[in-house]
């Protein structure tokens, strides 16, 4: 009891009217389902996974007529999670069924999750992310398709298995660590030395870090540069 799909092109939101069916016959709540869920998958924004639809029996014509069916919402209407439908059914111009229904419309993403508890300080590694597939809906903001953002990274807070991952939970690590052999810029004025000594302490690119020089085995503080180095002016 399928009717022509070519029809289905006319559906518009804003109570733009359906083309009639392409022969004569009954209404039936399995067409009807298949016009609002082609309206949604053709308005949406989103790939719509599924559609969910509250019975449409109150719909049901049984007299076998070439009806126009309307399938409206609001032209600001998000068609993804719970989308408000307006249906009207008519035939020449009378309307026969008209009522609002809602639609749970499903949309799904690949999300990257913890794979295991994480705590704090955790350096992210490939081992501690995997991807899953989540209803987009329910996904906060921030969050993550791919793991490679966050390679390498220090955790800001504590994760269970499972959790999303999102790019506030996560930040640069220390571009030196303690120990790490460093280059140092000595500044005096016009002068200018470059050296090499030891990190005494982690620190991230602006940070003001210690290190101990390798010649002079002075300890000295400066700032950690972009690109690694440390400058001291003295």
């Amino acid at each position: 009891m399928r009717r022509a799909l070519a029809a289905l092109a006319a559906i518009a939101l804003g109570a733009v009217p359906l083309a009639g069916f392409a022969e004569s016959s009954p209404l039936d709540s399995e067409t009807l389902a298949g016009m609002i869920e082609h309206t949604v998958r053709s308005r949406a924004d989103e790939t719509i996974s599924s559609v969910e639809l509250p019975s449409l029996a109150a719909f049901e014509l049984t007299d076998a007529r070439s009806y126009d069916v309307s399938i409206s919402a609001h032209p600001d209407q998000d068609m993804l999670g719970w989308v408000p439908l307006t249906i009207t059914v008519s035939d020449r111009g009378q309307v026969l069924r008209q009522g609002v229904i809602t639609a749970r419309v499903h949309a799904e993403r690949a999300v990257v999750v913890a794979a295991r508890a994480l705590r704090p300080g955790h350096v992210l590694g490939p081992n501690d992310l995997h991807v899953e597939t989540r209803p987009l809906a329910e996904l906060p903001e921030g969050w993550l398709e791919m793991p490679a953002p966050a390679l390498g990274k220090v955790l800001r807070r504590s994760l269970p298995p499972g959790a999303v991952l999102r790019d506030r939970h996560f930040e640069e690590g220390p571009a030196v660590s303690r120990g790490d052999r460093v280059q140092l810029v000595l500044r005096h004025g016009a002068l200018r030395i470059d050296a090499f000594g030891r990190a005494l302490e982690e620190g991230r690119t602006g940070d003001s870090i210690r290190v101990r020089s390798q010649a002079s085995k002075r300890t000295v503080e400066g700032t950690l540069g972009p690109e690694g180095v440390v400058h001291v002016d003295l």
